[in-house]
């Protein structure tokens, strides 16, 4: 550290090990960064980059803590406490899917990465690599394990030039979201003519348009199989053109339809699950291992439990570093136990095992410690449950990857406040959602003594082959009688 308190160039940077990064051309990058689009009408966004990025060039590493954040970023006093407050944590999950955003978009060229890693403030400063690897998530299996989708960018057809950047960071916006689903690949195409197109070797394409309807405007999006050059899926939005609902319909917009793409009951483990029960192959993986859990889950077929028990147990051996695969044979094991298949006091504990190894290998997953939070409720261990699921929720508070989950869980445990208002998200915003919410929901209704709410939510409740949804209808009707 030099007299002005400053790492030397050598110092500042945690990527390539052969690279240095001077000090000169991270503030430079940080300012082409913060006067994106991504940053440029984020103020907290910008305060907390800069904030982190002068304490890391400083060496005043004990600045990027949440309570130094929480004081100079955010104008919080003495009493913030990190351990109820999730501020921090929210306002970094935004940061980080900001730079992601500028750099699958405009900074894709960019010869210096600022990355802020999960699990710490202390951001990294990076000579991006040149091979593929770049674009590979860490601690993930190879690509031909999940399905690979590419997200082609959307056509703007209102013959207006400015709307341009509109259907650009729809598709850019959108392969960000998929992107949190990790039982995908997800690329972000080009151009139509991109001969790196047929190299991805995609099993999906997402294509889109933005059209003038009246005096707003349209987006379609559809969903292609490439094997089969059929349209899988399709959905059509209109949204005002401008105006300050516009920024939250859009948002909105972009998690409801990576829910419906890339969601367990989505597009495309629908599509696998028909393939699946077509008897095509597609390997004896991870993969299906997963969709097995899901036709299981949608059927409840007793034999089907058998087979997606064993699939997930040859998944864990052969894939040891798969958390989806532990954290799926987890919830499968407190599925029969919940439902007195596997009344053995060992299932508890193995499937707690099995969650918490999941988070260890990904620890900051929704999904997985959203599934360590139901195997902690099973567990009866409610306020822990509780905590989880709110720190999964602060990973990434927009996203809708596992809300109908998450409200379901706390729910049951109690927070009857923020529990079903989760749940009702999910459900106005992902018609693919998990049946189960409904359960929650069906609770909190039953609470308030709105029974005929309760008997609406019972209907909705549809897991055939389990008693639970003839069970709750008989309850709603009882009280109403």
């Amino acid at each position: 550290m030099d007299s002005r308190g400053e790492k030397p160039a050598s110092q500042v940077t945690s990527g390539d090990p052969a690279a240095t990064v001077p000090r000169e051309e991270v503030l430079t990058q940080l300012d082409r960064v913060l006067s994106s689009a991504e940053f440029d009408s984020a103020p907290r966004s910008r305060r907390f980059l800069r904030h982190v990025v002068d304490a890391a060039l400083s060496g005043r590493g004990e600045e990027t803590s949440q309570q130094a954040i929480a004081s100079k970023v955010l104008d919080r006093g003495t009493e913030f406490d990190p351990t109820t407050d999730p501020a921090v944590r929210m306002l970094a999950s935004r940061v980080r899917r900001a730079l992601k955003s500028y750099y699958l978009s405009q900074g894709e060229e960019d010869s210096v990465e600022i990355v802020l890693p999960k699990g710490t403030y202390l951001p990294r400063f990076n000579r991006p690599a040149t091979s593929p690897e770049r674009h590979d998530s860490p601690g993930r299996e190879s690509p031909a394990i999940w399905p690979r989708i590419l997200v082609m960018p959307f056509h703007n057809l209102t013959g207006d030039a400015a709307c341009d950047y509109l259907a650009q960071g729809l598709a850019s916006e959108l392969a960000i979201e998929l992107s949190q689903y990790r039982e995908t690949e997800i690329l972000l195409g080009v151009s139509e003519d991109d001969p790196r197109n047929r190299e991805a070797a995609a099993g999906y394409e997402v294509r889109g348009t933005l059209t003038q309807d009246g005096k707003g405007l349209r987006v379609s999006v559809q969903v292609l199989s490439v094997v089969r050059r059929q349209v899988v899926w399709g959905q059509s939005r209109s949204f005002p053109a401008t105006g300050p609902e516009r920024g939250s319909f859009l948002g909105d917009l972009v998690s409801s339809l990576a829910a419906m793409i890339a969601g367990e009951c989505g597009v495309v483990a629908r599509h696998m699950r028909e393939r699946l029960g077509e008897r095509i192959s597609f390997g004896h993986g991870a993969y299906e291992a997963v969709m097995r859990y899901h036709h299981f889950e949608r059927s409840l077929a007793p034999a089907a439990f058998g087979e997606t028990f064993e699939a997930l147990e040859q998944a864990v051996a052969r894939h040891p570093d798969c958390a989806p695969c532990r954290g799926y044979l987890a919830r499968l094991l407190g599925f029969g136990y919940a439902h007195g298949v596997l009344p053995e006091p060992s299932t508890i504990s193995r499937q707690g095992e099995l969650a918490r190894e999941g988070v260890q290998l990904t620890p900051f997953d929704q999904r997985g410690r959203t599934m360590l939070a139901y195997v902690l409720l099973l567990n009866d261990q409610v306020g822990e449950a509780r905590r989880e699921a709110v720190e999964a929720l602060a990973l990434n508070p927009d996203s809708l990857l596992i809300l109908d989950g998450l409200g379901y869980v706390l729910t049951l445990a109690g927070d009857w406040e923020l529990g079903p208002a989760l749940s009702a998200r999910a459900v106005r915003l992902n018609p693919f959602h998990l049946p189960v919410v409904h359960g929650g929901l069906w609770l909190d209704a039953l609470r308030r003594g709105e029974y005929e709410e309760a008997r609406g939510h019972a209907s909705s409740f549809m897991t055939p082959a389990s008693f639970w949804g003839p069970l709750m209808k008989a309850v709603a009707l009882a009280h109403l009688a």
